[in-house]
């Protein structure tokens, strides 16, 4: 598991003669700082205009279903070297995120996925470690490009420590241009935020603008960033009706659930 702070401590528990006093790391990733992301990161594709996410404690008492359908959500550490968002689908040990963030076994098997990885307070920087496990089974990815359905289901190891905090159930029919909608993610690694509004604050809220944007994908302009791969998007029932994966405003683009319903539908419990 990913360890938390500026350090790492390695100790070697031997009971070998005196050649078993060493230990050889042969490799270690390192996140980045926010100082870091922002020099990096040069332009901003997938929010759109003012960027209106905000913590997700920060909707804890005006919006408390959707804070309590993002517990569900994880931040997914892929093998040490890349961030996406992951979530639990159905009442079985089940996950899904994005092909495009990890598609093999061993990618599995080497990930991290984080959840209650979110602030304490409203815009107070200052999340707490989470709750981690680790990959397990990989079930299903979809055939395809990245433009296309474009996901990985799963399983994890320790399921029980992660069973509180609930799961989402995908759509089973097409949605509608003009529905209410809402993303819970990992935008760029942080902690977790929720995307309602489309610029501000009790203005526009979130909508479907294509409901048929291209044969696998819906499109909105809710704000996303790099990390929100994997989000889901929820309509006003907390139904799935896409998962996230593609970038690019106005039409940030995520893939149609009921088709990823429909390739999955006897690998999970939908509910």
């Amino acid at each position: 598991m990913s360890v938390q702070g500026d350090t790492a401590v390695v100790t070697l528990h031997s009971n070998r003669a005196s050649r078993g006093n060493a230990a050889t790391i042969d490799r270690f990733w390192r996140g980045y700082d926010r100082t870091e992301i922002a020099q990096h990161n040069f332009s901003t594709q997938s929010v759109c205009s003012t960027d209106a996410r905000r913590d997700v404690v920060c909707y804890q008492s005006s919006h408390p279903s959707e804070y309590a359908q993002g517990r569900a959500v994880a931040r997914l550490l892929i093998s040490g070297g890349g961030l996406c968002t992951t979530w639990r689908v159905g009442n079985t040990n089940r996950m899904l995120t994005n092909k495009h963030c990890f598609s093999t076994q061993a990618a599995v098997s080497g990930s991290e996925m984080q959840f209650n990885y979110q602030c304490a307070t409203c815009g107070g920087a200052n999340p707490g470690p989470g709750t981690k496990v680790s990959g397990a089974t990989l079930y299903k990815v979809s055939s395809g490009g990245s433009g296309e359905l474009d996901y990985a289901l799963y399983s994890v190891n320790n399921f029980a420590s992660i069973q509180g905090f609930g799961t989402l159930y995908l759509a089973t029919t097409a949605t509608s241009t003009g529905t209410r909608m809402y993303i819970p993610g990992h935008g760029d690694g942080s902690p977790k935020r929720l995307s309602i509004y489309e610029n501000t604050q009790g203005g526009t809220t979130c909508t479907v603008k294509n409901a048929n944007y291209n044969t696998w994908n819906i499109s909105y302009s809710c704000d996303t960033s790099g990390g929100n791969s994997g989000s889901p998007v929820l309509n006003a029932s907390h139904r799935v009706i896409a998962l996230h994966h593609l970038g690019g405003c106005p039409s940030n683009q995520g893939a149609k659930a009921h088709l990823i319903y429909n390739q999955i539908a006897s690998l999970i419990d939908n509910g």
